[in-house]
């Protein structure tokens, strides 16, 4: 507080407080796909929030050419599944679906996908594949592409096409599913939506996995033996189980990093990073000196504070759960120079609990 000496009217202007961190929406998915536009109707450039609003735009018939609509019953599994906002990203018949994904980088989808691509484009699938990952590994992104085998494939053929993937920005689910009319499904979009209503009801950090699946089955039962060999390559295995119906029953990712290794501790990693860079663009061109650097980190102490109440982070106390570093040990004399102003930031992630191992001791008689 300033100090007064002389008697007489002083006026102060304290400067507002920074804006506080809102977390990014983690349930927005993106879907590229081959649609056809409704004549007479320019597709909205907002996002849908149903099904229906899929079909005011887009045709929910055949393609032109005779081959059917396997978009459009992906779109009606997301919604059905919990999704609540899809981007849709049409690729023209004649089009490529790899180029159409960069589209995607303009949309605020967390969860990006090609649900239809392995059905109807078999020869442009791997390469869409590849630019899902690009896309949700670009820096700072807080996505994840949820990518799609071919269907029909052997245990073996499986772990062959997974191998070349080796990233913790995208995640694998298998097998295919079948709607109620019997069509086939990439279980890509049906996941999408149950992953957006696991963040809805418990949160980004909560493994999307143990996630009961409706309107579908499964193209093909997996085992408990075949699962042994897909699990540790980061396949993930939807299930059938008595009385509990179809199941997501996997949350891992594509990487060979254990650090890395499960689709949450990811998510948050990447949604606590650009949900911070989103919201501090009001420090831009600001005075570099310690009150904006205190200013900063309160900002981000608070937005992880309320992460941890929230049940996100590890840690009984926030002292275990989270630090932030913003001072003259973060920024040196150098980055002031050049304009930079470094935020160190760290936290515990919860791990999905996957083994859950009972130790019985029988007691003998005496």
């Amino acid at each position: 507080m300033a100090e007064y000496t002389t008697p007489g009217v002083y006026i102060a202007e304290p400067g507002s407080p920074p804006p506080p961190i809102a977390a990014l929406d983690t349930g927005v998915a993106g879907f590229v796909g081959l649609a056809e536009p409704v004549p007479g109707a320019a597709p909205p450039g907002q996002v849908l929030t149903s099904a229906a609003e899929f079909g005011r735009y887009w045709s929910m018939a055949p393609l032109s050419d005779g081959t059917p609509n396997v978009l459009w019953p992906a779109v009606q599994g997301f919604f059905a599944n919990g999704g609540g906002r899809l981007h849709i990203v049409s690729v023209a018949s004649d089009g490529d679906p790899a180029a159409a994904v960069a589209r995607l980088a303009d949309t605020d989808a967390a969860l990006v996908a090609a649900p239809d691509v392995q059905a109807l484009r078999p020869a442009a699938a791997d390469a869409t594949m590849q630019a899902l990952v690009a896309l949700a590994a670009a820096p700072l992104s807080n996505r994840l592409a949820l990518l799609d085998a071919p269907a029909g494939l052997s245990i073996a053929a499986l772990r062959d096409w997974r191998r070349p993937f080796d990233t913790p920005a995208a995640a694998l689910y298998w097998p295919w599913l079948r709607t109620r009319d019997g069509s086939m499904l990439a279980p890509s979009s049906i996941v999408a939506g149950a992953i957006a209503r696991n963040d809805r009801d418990r949160g980004v950090w909560k493994a999307p996995a143990n996630l009961p699946l409706a309107g579908v089955a499964a193209t093909q039962a997996i085992t408990t033996a075949e699962q042994e060999l897909l699990n540790p390559e980061g396949i993930n295995v939807i299930r059938a189980f008595p009385g509990k119906g179809l199941l997501v029953w996997g949350s891992r990712t594509l990487s060979s990093d254990p650090e890395w290794k499960y689709v949450p501790v990811r998510r948050l990693a990447a949604t606590i990073a650009a949900s911070i860079t989103h919201s501090l663009g009001w420090v831009a061109f600001e005075a570099d000196e310690p009150a904006l650097r205190a200013r900063v980190r309160a900002t981000v102490e608070g937005f992880l504070d309320r992460l941890w109440r929230d049940g996100g982070l590890a840690g009984s106390k926030p002292e275990q759960a989270f630090f932030v570093r913003c001072d003259a040990t973060t920024t040196t004399a150098a980055d002031v120079a050049a304009g930079r102003l470094i935020v160190e930031i760290g936290h515990a992630p919860l791990r999905p609990a996957e083994f859950l191992i009972t130790r019985l001791a029988v007691a003998t008689a005496r």
